[in-house]
């Protein structure tokens, strides 16, 4: 007895472990696909990031603000006109691209925060017109760029973070600001979505955009708006920029879809390591459980051909035994939710948007230990059900 109890504890310790296996399998996998499929605030599918940088090159040898600018529109209208490129703009820090600028800043709102290091100031942009639309980033009010705005009169579009950092329950549009980026003020006159600059874990932060003409970038970021894969038309960009500027230096070209891969790299390599971890030790849980059952059904023989002998049913037998042995089943899945919970609390950076499927994971592994116990259960105690009662006495 004291054996069969200590085979019996043996199993509910594997299930345990089991369960915080396949928990933890489970949160990485949501993890990942919360991470691929969260809002961004952007389209990123058939999305071509091209950076370059004409620092240096015969474009500009020296730095022309005029003739930078003059490039970049111009090179525009070149890559728009390749086949299977649906639109173009750029930025000088694409999204997801894990780096951003920052500058003086104040507002009409607080015109004494000019004279002082404000610690809210937002995160700056320069973009080409069409680079909202470009990207699939929403304009809620007011306008985008557009050529007329050539740098003389200033102009800023401000997401809807910044919108309500400095002019909480106000209409934005109109509103003006400072930006040391340009060291002038700035009407606003478009209000923007929010969207993921640096990472897929990091959360939107205020932004401010200005037009490229106003403090033309000499490294910008091409955002091509393919009409199919984005990776098939990245040699035919790389050509088309070789060919007419053979100096002009590469600093990106890849597709989004990749970004965002290369950015879950780490996540989805821990994910398959929990799940490989996870279905090992399920299947160690599955050959102990059947062990256990296999090893009790063969001390148990004469009781159960005196059942059976004294008209118990076959699959009252069956039933019998798959009753006893799932308290332990839901012992060790009940142990193993406790601990299971006390993991996902513990490593709760790791797993991304963890709160959302803490539920959803915990019933989903408890159910498939359960069911999974339960089959290995079944097996054996159909066999003892199958025993010839004159024959197991017998051989008692």
């Amino acid at each position: 007895r004291s054996l069969r109890r200590a085979g019996r504890l043996l199993v509910v310790a594997q299930l345990t472990l089991t369960m915080v296996l396949l928990a933890s399998a489970g949160w990485m996998i949501a993890s990942v696909f919360v991470l691929l499929h969260q809002p961004l605030g952007f389209n990123p599918a058939h999305l071509l990031i091209a950076g370059v940088d004409v620092h240096g090159s015969s474009i500009t040898p020296t730095y022309n603000a005029a003739r930078t600018n003059q490039f970049f529109n111009q090179m525009s209208e070149e890559l728009r006109h390749l086949p299977g490129v649906e639109n173009v703009s750029a930025v000088n820090h694409y999204p997801l691209g894990g780096w951003t600028n920052r500058y003086d800043f104040c507002t009409d709102q607080h015109p004494e925060q000019c004279k002082q290091v404000n610690p809210h100031s937002p995160d700056n942009f320069s973009v080409l017109p069409g680079y909202f639309a470009t990207i699939g980033q929403t304009l809620y009010a007011g306008r985008d760029f557009n050529p007329a705005d050539d740098g003389r009169n200033h102009v800023v579009i401000v997401n809807h973070a910044l919108a309500q950092q400095e002019w909480p329950g106000q209409n934005p549009l109109g509103k003006r600001l400072y930006t040391g980026q340009i060291n002038a003020w700035a009407t606003v006159v478009g209000v923007v979505g929010n969207i993921h600059n640096y990472d897929l874990t990091t959360p939107p932060v205020p932004n401010l955009y200005l037009p490229e003409a106003d403090n033309p970038q000499t490294a910008m970021a091409f955002m091509l708006r393919t009409t199919g894969d984005p990776d098939a038309l990245a040699h035919e960009v790389r050509t088309t920029i070789h060919r007419l500027y053979p100096d002009l230096a590469f600093y990106r070209l890849q597709s989004m879809q990749e970004r965002m891969s290369n950015q879950t790299s780490q996540r989805r390599f821990l994910m398959w390591l929990a799940v490989a971890f996870g279905l090992l030790s399920l299947l160690i849980a599955v050959v102990g459980t059947y062990g256990l059952l296999a090893y009790e059904i063969s001390l148990r023989q004469k009781e159960i051909g005196i059942r059976i002998a004294l008209g118990s049913s076959r699959e009252g037998v069956t039933t019998l035994l798959l009753r006893q042995e799932s308290r332990w089943i839901l012992l060790g899945t009940g142990v193993g939710l406790l601990c299971a919970t006390l993991t996902g609390y513990l490593l709760r950076a790791q797993f991304y948007g963890s709160a959302s499927t803490t539920l959803p994971v915990l019933l989903g592994s408890a159910t498939l230990l359960i069911i999974t116990a339960l089959g290995a259960t079944l097996l054996p105690a159909r066999h003892a059900a199958q025993l010839d009662p004159v024959q197991a006495l017998r051989n008692d």
